[in-house]
């Protein structure tokens, strides 16, 4: 089911949608947590500019080894667990899996990166898209960190049960000061709107216990993504939007490389069609 919700300037929304993929191999509940989007796209008579999506495990500070990223949930890749659950005492006593395997980070990188580009253009749907070849300087983005007071209490049916670690933090991001003429010089304009998708995280998932979460969960598949509008002629902000997805198969504890493709398209057209609601496009 989706939920157009036509934006208003300066107002945030949030919704909540939910699918059934049915199919051969996948037996999937998707849900989009929650999307939020702030302000308004300017007339169709400017250009917009695309640039290709920053990682947010890339910015300051980096996170040069994979488990790292993945503790603050913030790795792209595939999950493995294994082992079964034990407590940790040296992390205060929490349930996690045994062992954890980070694999294919590159090549996840490159098909997320791809299907977050591709979901930012069709939502768009502007007739001045460009895109853009060059990569934002991580140097030149600030990403804030903020704990979350609560577990996840948006949806009962998995609190302590979760496909993410605990404890969980909430990620904004923004340009420094001094960011506009690298902008400009990377878009060729001085005009337009400069649009900056971000990924936050990216990952596939066997069965396993996430962080401090006592049940464990059953293979699924996770994105969460941000995008940011900047005004080329003034700097500022005009745009922002946020969303993050959860796939799990309710009977799978192994989800083949066609179901985990699958899904993540499935959550590419949910990612599109929400872009294409809060700019009022649809």
């Amino acid at each position: 089911m989706m939920v157009n919700m036509p934006l208003l300037s300066n107002r945030t929304h949030r919704t909540r949608a939910f699918a059934i993929a049915v199919g051969a191999i996948v037996f999937a509940s998707c849900q989009s947590l929650t999307y939020t989007a702030e302000g308004s796209m300017p007339p169709h008579a400017r250009p917009v500019l695309l640039a290709r999506p920053v990682y947010i495990a890339d910015l300051i500070p980096p996170f040069e080894v994979d488990v790292d990223a993945f503790n603050a949930n913030l790795f792209v890749g595939r999950i493995v667990f294994s082992g079964g659950v034990i407590r940790d005492a040296t992390r205060g006593n929490i349930y996690r899996s045994a062992r954890v395997a980070l694999e294919g980070e590159a090549s996840y990188r490159s098909s997320i990166g791809d299907l977050v580009y591709d979901a930012v253009a069709r939502g768009l749907r502007w007739p001045n898209v460009r895109g853009i070849d060059g990569v934002v300087s991580e140097g030149r983005i600030v990403a804030s960190f903020t704990r979350r007071s609560d577990l996840v209490q948006r949806d009962g049916r998995f609190l302590r049960v979760d496909s993410i670690n605990v404890p969980y933090r909430e990620y904004t991001v923004g340009l420094v000061p001094g960011s506009l003429s690298m902008l400009r010089e990377l878009g060729g304009s001085s005009d337009g709107i400069f649009v900056v998708p971000f990924i936050e995280y990216g990952y596939s998932h066997t069965a396993g216990w996430f962080n401090d979460q006592e049940s464990g969960c059953l293979a699924g598949v996770r994105l969460a993504v941000h995008i940011l509008g900047i005004d080329l002629a003034t700097g500022e902000t005009v745009f922002s939007f946020a969303e993050d997805f959860r796939i799990v198969d309710d009977f799978s504890s192994v989800l083949s490389e066609f179901a985990i493709a699958e899904l993540f398209g499935s959550i590419g057209d949910t990612l599109t069609d929400h872009i294409g609601a809060a700019i009022g496009k649809r």
